[in-house]
């Protein structure tokens, strides 16, 4: 087998951590923000398409293993830069890390066609090596040497996507017993840990979420209800009137359908 030019091999290992560390610093800042799927706003047009598209098409193989991303990893290298660029990522995320707007746009737009040569296979030159050696320097000592290697580790960590759906569905078992003998409900931790996760959403699962939604939402008013003596037939009542069984079921139902999904070579 015919080995890769060596300028080749130098530079795809300079985009390799350069463009990771800018996924999971883009990640971590506007998760900072406290907006839930922030991409489906934050993100240009172009970008969230072509993540749409790209799911799209990997669910719909069978045979590759879907190792979960963020939607970040699924854009186009210049949408990293037009994420950073934009007025209202700048103002409320970017201008405290990078300072000057033109410093990280010049690095990374001296990047781009380097990339696109690389992506195709083309011949990268000696030159071409020493631009992007001096992007890379430039992207490192903006981001800070020590966070640049914290974020550059942080994207060999995966999703355990599977574990977390199996969990849940043994949650909706616990609670769902729980309420059907009127007993107490104190917490429902494994779905406030993964409601707010990136990928419980229909576009990356590819499955509806509301019968999930619709269950925990039933047991969070459940938990609200006060308890005293004499209080056990109106929750009696209240199960029957928010049909908490069909609830129950439908949502176990849409968990299943999950982890099917997931078993299959994911």
């Amino acid at each position: 087998m015919l080995e890769p030019p060596d300028t080749n091999l130098a530079v795809f290992k300079i985009l390799y951590n350069v463009e990771n560390v800018l996924r999971e610093l883009i990640r971590e800042m506007l998760d900072g923000l406290g907006e839930r799927n922030w991409y489906k706003k934050r993100m240009p047009e172009a970008a969230l398409e072509k993540y749409k598209e790209g799911i799209r098409i990997e669910r719909t193989i069978r045979w590759i293993q879907l190792v979960p991303h963020h939607p970040l990893y699924y854009i186009d290298f210049p949408h990293i830069r037009e994420i950073i660029e934009r007025k209202d990522n700048w103002n409320d995320a970017f201008r405290k890390v990078f300072r000057r707007k033109e410093v990280i746009s010049g690095a990374l737009l001296e990047l781009e066609p380097i990339r696109n040569r690389l992506a195709h296979n083309r011949k990268i030159s000696e030159k071409d090596v020493q631009i992007a050696k001096a992007s890379y320097e430039k992207v490192r000592n903006l981001v800070g040497s020590a966070k640049f290697e914290s974020l550059a580790e942080r994207n060999a960590a995966l999703t355990d996507i599977r574990t977390d759906i199996e969990q849940l569905l043994e949650e909706a078992k616990a609670t769902f017993a729980n309420c059907r003998d009127c007993r107490r409900v104190n917490a429902i931790p494994r779905w406030s840990q993964v409601s707010r996760e990136w990928w419980f959403d229909e576009s990356y699962l590819g499955i509806s979420l509301h019968e999930i939604d619709a269950y925990f939402r039933a047991v969070e008013r459940y938990m609200a209800h006060p308890r005293h003596r004499g209080v056990g037939h109106i929750l009696q009542q209240w199960l029957a009137d928010a049909k908490l069984d069909d609830k129950f079921q439908n949502c176990s139902q849409a968990l299943a359908r999950i982890l099917e999904e997931w078993s299959m070579g994911r």
